[in-house]
């Protein structure tokens, strides 16, 4: 899916910024804190979810993809979830 990034300002406000895909669906909205995407499926709009459950998901299903673990570990430092982050890295050495 090929998402277009409205970089004209029209789709920026005080919320953020909503970033659209092909279809013109708001697949992500792009605020001051965390990210939020939008999954959609066959369903129609299925999950918001933010970075944390992205890579969660993306390590559970694939969980030899050390990329994916180390992802989610920086993500938990900086969102200072000291335990996760600490169980991530030993994941990821190990």
């Amino acid at each position: 899916m090929a998402s277009v990034n409205n970089t004209s300002g029209t789709g920026c406000g005080s919320a953020g910024c909503l970033i659209y895909d092909g279809l013109g669906r708001i697949v992500e909205i792009d605020g001051s804190s965390t990210p939020v995407e939008i999954l959609y499926t066959q369903l129609g709009k299925t999950a918001y979810m933010n970075v944390t459950t992205e890579l969660r998901v993306r390590t559970q299903v694939q969980s030899n993809d050390c990329f994916s673990h180390y992802a989610l570990a920086e993500a938990y430092w900086l969102k200072g979830m000291w335990p996760d982050f600490a169980q991530e890295i030993e994941k990821k050495l190990l």
